[in-house]
């Protein structure tokens, strides 16, 4: 019987192809959204034009204070991607060129002259708009746990964050230029792929339920970091379940390779002579560790319980401790999002997830932002974490929610 698995069992929803979703909606926004020069009335005492991506508004007459606006800087938002993750905007600082200009609205040449404002790229800026507003509720995990003003500051360059879950997709690209090599524990081997399925494969009549986990744990370290690495060790079945024996090799094998932090987004029931003594050695070579708490159960469960381990609850978008932690979130070091999380699956395909094993993910990302550069060890990582955090509901006292940005701020 398996004493170890993900926490808690993972139920995807809403599974969406993996597109890009700024074309899917440049296509319902067209050129003759507004009414062109053409169409225009003369006497229209408001004109609105719309020319190949230009808007012209109506103004008075020239004003210095707006042609002074028109000619200043202004942050343009640039949107990125991560196989499935739709980043958090990130501002860069561009001419908008906004222009006065005076137009004859009379095709002889004798109709009433207006000075119009001119707003190139309004159909780029409304898709921009509508993108923003689509993603929110994607990003909200990251931009909660103030990782877009993190990243500011740190990207996690040089760390290396060992994942001990049910392995990585072996399809996509970014996992190749940001991760190092690993280990399968499961089936004795160096390739730590998942298996490619949401399939039945135990016959159980059920979808295994752990295969993506560790894609979607990875991707959020990777996601939240930039420049983290991420090492791929498969220490679970496609069930999403293991053995004490098995993490215990896979803890060993992390901190012999050089990882820095190991994330462990799994838990169990039972104490482990085998995982309390690999904790012990790692921590020893000191090397973060940080584990889910038990979902539905009034104490931690282990390898969160232990002593050199930070564990970890997750919360909802409103800073509300989740259902699932709240019988142990007395115990639970930190919180971090972990419902309503979305991000990849297998076979290309996005999911939304919710567990304690996501908001390990995101502490462990935090973990990383903090030892970038090697000023900060395991005892300053653990310390910075847990006294730079948002308060959650209800209240625990002396404890709360990750927040990057605060955390760099005050790192020694």
């Amino acid at each position: 019987m398996p004493l170890v698995s993900i926490s808690p069992a993972i139920s995807p929803t809403a599974i969406e192809p993996n597109g890009d979703f700024a074309d899917d909606v440049g296509s319902d926004i067209h050129n003759d959204l507004f009414a062109t020069a053409d169409t225009l009335d003369a006497a229209s005492s408001f004109p609105v034009v719309n020319a190949t991506n230009m808007l012209y508004l109506p103004i008075a007459a020239q004003d210095s204070d707006l042609q002074s606006f028109a000619n200043a800087h202004t942050d343009e938002v640039v949107t990125a991607a991560f196989w499935g993750w739709p980043l958090f905007p990130q501002s860069t600082t561009s001419d908008f060129s906004l222009n006065i200009e005076k137009r004859d609205f009379d095709a002889g040449g004798g109709g009433p002259q207006i000075n119009l404002l001119l707003i190139p790229g309004i159909l780029d800026l409304l898709k921009t708009l509508l993108v923003s507003e689509y993603t929110a509720k994607k990003v909200w995990g990251l931009t909660n746990a103030e990782f877009d003003e993190a990243q500011s500051l740190a990207t996690g360059s040089g760390v290396t964050v060992a994942v001990l879950d049910t392995g990585i997709s072996a399809f996509p690209s970014q996992f190749y230029w940001r991760s190092v090599a690993g280990y399968d524990f499961v089936g004795n081997d160096p390739y730590p792929y998942e298996a490619p399925n949401w399939r039945d494969d135990n016959h159980n009549g059920e979808i295994d339920e752990g295969a993506g986990h560790g894609t979607f744990v990875s991707s959020i370290i990777l996601a939240a970091t930039r420049k983290a690495q991420v090492m791929p060790i498969r220490v679970l079945n496609s069930d999403g379940n293991g053995t004490p024996e098995v993490v215990a090799k896979g803890i060993h094998y992390a901190a012999d390779h050089g990882a820095q932090i190991i994330n462990l987004s799994l838990s169990g029931e039972l104490d482990s002579d085998v995982v309390h003594d690999a904790i012990a050695y790692a921590a020893d070579k000191g090397v973060v560790i940080i584990a889910a708490a038990l979902s539905n159960h009034s104490q931690l469960g282990f390898p969160a319980g232990y002593d050199s381990v930070i564990s970890v609850g997750a919360i909802d978008s409103n800073n509300t401790v989740s259902d699932f932690t709240l019988d142990n979130a007395s115990e639970v070091d930190i919180f971090a999002p972990g419902v309503d999380i979305y991000g990849p699956a297998l076979y290309g395909r996005n999911v939304w997830m919710s567990g304690n094993s996501m908001a390990t993910a995101f502490v462990s990302a935090a973990a990383a932002l903090l030892m970038e550069g090697g000023n900060c060890d395991a005892d300053c990582v653990t310390n910075t974490l847990m006294h730079n955090v948002k308060p959650v509901s209800p209240a625990q006292e002396g404890r709360g929610a990750v927040d990057a940005y605060l955390g760099l701020l005050h790192r020694p």
